[in-house]
C-alpha cells in the first residue's frame, strides 16, 4: 500500500502539471487516517460511550493557489492520471442559493466532490465574513483517497477531516480541533454520508502518534473526548476487510435510529404521565440498562407503524418517519442502550490491561480482563445480527472461526463495524505466534471458501496518526 508520503508526492506532481500549475512552495497538503469504530457504534447518536481508533490507511488532500478565480477539484487514485474533475467560479460558493451539481459523476466520486465543495463553501463563508484572506483568488484541490474501504463512512470521514485541515492551514484559519471536526461532520451530512458524527472526525484529526495502538474514549453528549487508553503490548487490535458489504445496512441503520428516537419519546411520555420531568437530557445513553429493563422495556411496542406513532406521540423534529413503515422500537432501544453499556465495560476492561494502569494485574487476572473485553465485542456482534438483522454471512463465518479455537490461540472477541454492514470486522486477540498463526489459517480458509483473500490492518501504526499530528 502506498505511504502517505507517496500520496502527497503524487498529488503535488498533479498540481504542478498542466492547468494545475502552481509553485511547489505554495502547495499545502494534509492527510487523515481511516477512523475505526471499535465499540459503541450507533450509540454515538444516542449519547452513549464509544471507543474508536485509527488504521494506517489515509486520505490525502493538496491545495494550491490559482489566479483565474476558479475552483478546480480533481481526484487522483493509485498513481493514475486524473480520474474525475470539476470546475466552477469560486465566487459562486458565496451565493445564498448555491447548490453543487455533481450528477454527472458516479458513486464515490460524486460524494468526494460534494465533500470538497461543501467544505470549501464553509471555509469561503467564514473567510468572507472574517476577512482573513481573499477567497476569490481561486484554488486547485487535489484528492487521493488511498483508503480501500470504498463507499464507507471511514473513507469519507478521513477525506472530510483532511479537507478541513488542509483548507484551514491554507487560509490560516485559527480553529480548534472541535471546530474543525464540526465542519467536517457538517460537510459529511450535506454530502450524503449516512450517520457521520463529530466524534468520527475528531478521531481522524486527533488520534495520537507513537507508542503503539490506543483507544479514544468518547461520551457523545454531544462529543466529549474523555481520554485515551493504550492497548497492552500483549494484545492485538486488528481490522479485517471483507469484500462482503451488506447493501441494506445504511437503510437498516437509519430505521434503527428512527425507532430509537421513537422509543425515547415514549419513555419521556411515561415520565410525564407519572408527573415527573425526564432526567435523561434527551439521550438514551443516560438511561441505565437496569432502569430500562425494570421500568420501560415492557412498555415499548415490539413494532409500530409510523403513522400510528405520530398519531399517538406527535412528530419528531428532524427525524424522517416513514408513515407506512413498521418500526421495531423495542429491539432498536435494546440495541442502542446495550451498545453504550458494552462500550463502557469494554473500555474498563481495556483500561485494566493498559500498560500505565496503576496496579498491574497478575497474569491470570489479565487473561480474564481480556476475555471479558472480547465477550463484550461478541455481545455487540450478536445484537447487530439478531436484533437488527445487520452483519453479513461472510463476517459471521470469520468471527465464528476466529473465536472457535483453543485458549490462547483464537481471538478473545470480534464484531462487525461500519454500522454493522459486514464489510469490516474488529478483532481482539493475543499478540502471540499461536494466535497469529490461527488468524492466518482462517484468512487462508476464507480465501479458499469465497475466492477472495481478506485484507488485515493493524491499529497503532506510524501512519495512523491524526491529521493534526501527522
Amino acid at each position: 500500500m502506498a505511504s502517505s508520503a507517496d500520496d502527497r508526492a503524487r498529488l503535488i506532481n498533479q498540481l504542478l502539471a498542466g492547468e494545475y500549475c502552481a509553485a511547489a512552495d505554495a502547495i499545502i497538503t494534509a492527510s487523515a487516517p481511516a477512523r475505526l469504530d471499535v465499540s459503541g457504534g450507533l450509540a454515538a447518536h444516542t449519547g452513549g460511550v464509544v471507543a474508536q481508533s485509527t488504521l494506517g490507511m489515509r486520505a490525502t488532500v493538496a491545495v494550491a493557489p490559482r489566479r483565474d478565480g476558479y475552483l478546480w477539484i480533481f481526484i487522483c487514485s493509485s498513481g493514475n492520471a486524473r480520474q474525475a474533475q470539476i470546475r466552477l467560479a469560486i465566487s459562486h460558493l458565496l451565493d445564498a442559493d448555491w447548490r453543487a451539481d455533481v450528477s454527472s459523476h458516479p458513486g464515490d466520486d460524486a460524494i468526494c466532490f460534494n465533500l470538497a465543495l461543501t467544505t470549501m463553501r464553509h471555509i469561503a463563508t467564514r473567510i468572507h465574513f472574517g476577512n482573513v484572506r481573499n477567497v476569490g483568488e481561486g484554488l486547485s484541490i487535489g484528492i487521493d483517497n488511498a483508503i480501500s474501504l470504498r463507499g464507507s463512512t471511514a473513507a469519507f470521514n478521513a477525506l472530510a477531516a483532511a479537507l478541513v485541515q488542509c483548507l484551514c492551514d491554507y487560509y490560516r484559519i485559527a480553529a480548534t480541533p472541535l471546530e474543525k471536526a464540526e465542519m467536517a461532520a457538517h460537510a459529511l451530512a450535506e454530502g450524503g454520508v449516512s450517520h457521520a458524527h463529530t466524534v468520527d472526525a475528531l478521531t481522524a484529526l486527533c488520534a495520537p502518534t507513537g507508542g503503539g495502538a490506543c483507544l479514544l474514549r468518547y461520551r457523545c453528549q454531544p462529543h466529549q473526548l474523555l481520554g485515551t487508553i493504550p492497548v497492552a503490548d500483549n494484545i492485538q487490535l486488528l481490522a479485517i476487510e471483507l469484500d462482503a458489504k451488506n447493501p441494506d445496512a445504511p437503510a437498516i441503520a437509519q430505521r434503527v435510529m428512527v425507532a430509537g428516537a421513537m422509543g425515547m419519546r415514549i419513555i419521556e411520555t411515561v415520565y410525564r404521565d407519572l408527573g415527573l420531568e425526564p432526567n435523561t437530557g434527551g439521550y438514551l445513553g443516560n438511561i441505565s440498562p437496569g432502569l430500562y429493563k425494570r421500568y420501560f422495556r415492557a412498555l415499548l411496542p415490539r413494532r409500530m407503524r409510523g403513522r400510528d406513532f405520530t398519531r399517538s406521540y406527535g412528530e419528531l423534529p428532524g427525524v424522517g418517519i416513514d408513515l407506512d413503515h413498521f418500526y421495531h422500537i423495542r429491539a432498536a432501544v435494546d440495541h442502542l442502550i446495550g451498545e453504550g453499556d458494552y462500550a463502557e465495560n469494554f473500555l474498563q476492561a481495556m483500561e485494566e490491561l493498559a500498560p500505565n494502569w496503576n496496579e498491574p494485574l497478575p497474569e491470570a487476572a489479565r487473561i480474564l480482563s481480556a476475555q471479558r473485553a472480547g465477550r463484550l465485542l461478541l455481545a455487540s456482534q450478536h445484537s447487530y445480527r439478531l436484533r437488527l438483522g445487520l452483519s453479513s454471512p461472510h463476517a459471521d463465518w470469520v468471527i465464528a472461526r476466529l473465536t472457535d479455537a483453543a485458549a490462547g490461540c483464537g481471538a478473545y472477541g470480534a464484531r462487525v463495524t461500519e454500522m454493522g454492514d459486514g464489510q469490516l470486522v474488529i478483532v481482539l486477540m493475543p499478540a502471540s505466534v499461536k494466535a497469529t498463526d490461527h488468524l492466518l489459517g482462517v484468512v487462508s480458509e476464507y480465501g479458499r471458501e469465497f475466492g477472495v483473500s481478506p485484507r488485515i490492518y493493524r491499529t497503532g501504526t506510524p501512519s495512523s496518526a491524526g491529521a493534526l499530528l501527522s
